[in-house]
């Protein structure tokens, strides 16, 4: 019985678990990695999208997006459900302002994701969104992380990493992370997370293909990087990035 309806949404497995859930967790855990570090200062969000081939532009895909002047958002797994999220992160801010006539908070941006991600998890005819997110910004100075998953759950963070190679990334941060921080200095911590990630996987990948050659460096072109300061959210420019990185590189 339980396998004939594996497939449904709605349904709890033998194990006590919704497998379409299951396998959007697993479509996340494919995707790109991703990075959230909460400095005394800001938040830094940040990304490390793995090439397919020599042709592609990394930075042509947006992998951070502001969603409003103070919040910014970041993603692992499926860049189309990100699109569809954002707009809607974007409309919910939006319906907040003229509501209630003031900004609307962090929390409460991720409070509105983790509803619509968590009702996919049930909706006939439908899927849960393959996209787990890292939501940032400063609500009266005060910097705020969270993380929405893809079965629907958030969480109030100070660091985290999501995606591929994520337990890599986070013993990494869980060794750096203080609660003093500065900006360029989470900065360095996230570029040296999502380097460190980078290139463990690039050597696993080739022990199973038998290949001995050393492992390939994170390129800086597919690295992009969110700030949330105080006074508002900012994509940092790719000149900015490539010298943080170029820097970072020798701090390790």
């Amino acid at each position: 019985m339980d396998q004939k309806f594996k497939f449904s949404p709605s349904v709890f497995g033998s194990a006590g678990t919704v497998e379409q859930s299951s396998y959007a967790l697993k479509a996340v855990s494919k995707g790109s990695t991703s990075v959230g570090i909460v400095a005394s200062e800001g938040v830094v969000i940040g990304t490390a999208t793995r090439k397919t081939s020599e042709l592609m532009e990394p930075r042509g895909m947006p992998h951070v997006a502001p969603i409003n002047t103070m919040i910014g958002m970041a993603y692992s797994g499926l860049s189309g459900d990100f699109r569809i999220l954002k707009n809607h992160a974007q409309r919910c801010s939006i319906q907040n302002n003229l509501s209630n006539g003031s900004a609307v908070k962090v929390k409460e941006v991720a409070h509105c994701m983790a509803i619509l991600m968590q009702e996919y998890t049930q909706m006939a005819s439908a899927r849960p969104f393959g996209v787990s997110l890292l939501i940032a910004g400063c609500d009266k100075g005060v910097p705020h992380l969270y993380d929405c998953s893809a079965n629907g759950t958030h969480s109030n963070r100070k660091a985290i990493a999501l995606g591929r190679n994520a337990g890599i990334c986070t013993s990494f941060l869980e060794n750096r992370f203080t609660e003093s921080l500065k900006i360029e200095d989470a900065i360095d911590t996230a570029l040296l997370a999502l380097k460190k990630g980078y290139e463990e996987k690039e050597a696993e990948l080739k022990e199973g293909d038998g290949d001995d050659e050393e492992e390939d460096p994170m390129p800086t072109e597919v690295i992009q990087i969110g700030i949330a300061y105080p006074e508002g959210f900012e994509c940092m420019d790719s000149n900015t990035v490539d010298e943080f990185y170029a820097t970072s590189t020798y701090l390790d």
